[in-house]
């Protein structure tokens, strides 16, 4: 089993591919909803997770987040929406930033350079929160720790703890002013 680093990597990677196919306009508008996604996160998530085991409690006749597994089930809450709104940015009618990629291979390197920050926001995100739950997904085999060296100091720089909700406010205004000029 490869360190959990050598994914985060390598799918970051295969975002820059996918960020030299698609062209920086329309990256760049999955760049903003990223960034909304995560301030939502950050900002709501933690009230929506009480108000869901409020409401959910009774009907269920159990407290979610009382529960041994409540780590794993806040894990899966918060990746799924993040994951959905992850799949929404790229499938169907996207936000798209006006005007044509430059030509050449400064278009080119633009389209990466952002297709990478991407994979950063979404990867660095989901890891964000698998560290957070503290690796619910080790029941499944699927990751053991202890994480090395290099993933501790990686940890230290993902998206939602690097992106306070100032600057992700600020991301947004200058990505949606940019969005909107004419």
């Amino acid at each position: 089993m490869s360190p959990i680093e050598f994914y985060w990597i390598t799918l970051t990677v295969a975002f820059g591919f996918i960020g030299a196919a698609r062209g920086y306009p329309r990256e760049l508008g999955v760049t903003t909803v990223m960034l909304i996604a995560i301030l939502v996160l950050k900002r709501f998530g933690t009230p929506l997770m009480s108000l869901l085991d409020k409401q959910l409690g009774p009907l269920l006749g159990v407290q979610i987040l009382q529960q041994p597994d409540s780590n794993l089930i806040q894990y899966l809450i918060y990746t799924g929406f993040f994951l959905a709104v992850v799949f929404a940015a790229y499938a169907g009618e996207t936000l798209t930033f006006r005007g044509q990629p430059a030509r050449g291979g400064v278009g080119m390197l633009i389209s990466i350079a952002n297709g990478l920050v991407n994979g950063y926001l979404i990867n660095g995100t989901l890891w964000y929160y698998l560290d957070k739950y503290d690796y619910p997904i080790q029941r499944w085999d699927l990751f053991k720790p202890p994480l090395t060296d290099l993933a501790q100091e990686m940890v230290r720089y993902l998206p939602p703890r690097v992106l306070d909700t100032t600057m992700l406010i600020g991301l947004i205004g200058i990505l949606t002013l940019l969005r909107i000029r004419k």
